[in-house]
């Protein structure tokens, strides 16, 4: 394991963070309340979606460098 792979790791969750942070804000707290279960189970399953194809890319990246 590469030594820093938890400081990217870590970095990758707080820019996350921020940005549905920021999400969330421009939205109001309304649309995000208006929100069902399915909602929220969706826009999980698609952030992990995203997640697996972002590991991917960066491992293919290393592969080749």
């Amino acid at each position: 394991m590469d030594p820093n792979e938890p400081i990217l790791t870590a970095a990758r969750a707080f820019a996350v963070y921020i940005f549905m942070l920021i999400v969330i804000r421009a939205l109001g707290k309304r649309t995000v309340g208006n929100c069902s279960a399915f909602d929220l189970l969706a826009a999980l399953m698609l952030g992990e979606v995203v997640d697996e194809i972002a590991h991917v890319a960066a491992d293919h990246v290393r592969v080749r460098a």
